[in-house]
């Protein structure tokens, strides 16, 4: 991050923490210029466009891919977690729950508000279905998330294994 951001930051961002870690750290926010063409503006949660969604979607497989995870898995990228990790005022704190990628927002004081909101764009399945990954990449992680169960789950088709003898998750 470049000086001038540096002395700027604390006057767009109430309550931005100022030593030198903080903003190494930030750094990694260049991620979203390289590979989005610019920044990543924070919008509350009620007040996302149509569509906002689908592009949260489609920047979670990205950043799962460039971090090496795998894009229908459960981790959480580095771009994601960054927010969080900082305390960044007006940002985003991603966790998971129960395979579920949810936020908080962050306030001026860094502090997580209020209940997660788990958008279901951002669920395995209808990141399958919205075609931002494939179906042999959903049906391994959805079998390991499943290998315990008596069943598919909730959300699920049988599209893993439709053909097979097994049928449903994945058969064998």
């Amino acid at each position: 991050m470049c000086a001038c951001s540096k002395r700027t930051a604390r006057h767009e961002f109430k309550g931005i923490p100022s030593d030198a870690f903080f903003f190494a750290r930030a750094t990694e926010g260049h991620f979203c210029r390289r590979h989005f063409g610019g920044n990543i503006p924070h919008t509350e949660a009620g007040a996302t466009r149509p569509g906002m969604d689908q592009a949260l979607a489609n920047r979670l497989v990205m950043a799962r891919r460039f971090d090496g995870l795998p894009a229908a898995g459960t981790g959480l990228p580095r771009l994601f977690a960054l927010d969080r990790m900082l305390r960044m005022p007006g940002g985003y704190a991603y966790s998971i729950a129960t395979g579920q990628v949810g936020f908080r927002r962050i306030d001026p004081s860094g502090a997580e508000q209020g209940k997660p909101h788990f958008p279901r764009a951002l669920a395995p399945v209808a990141l399958l279905e919205a075609g931002l990954i494939p179906l042999e990449e959903y049906c391994v992680v959805h079998k390991k998330a499943h290998a315990n169960d008596s069943g598919c789950g909730a959300g699920s088709t049988a599209w893993c294994g439709a053909g097979d003898a097994g049928g449903g998750c994945g058969g064998d």
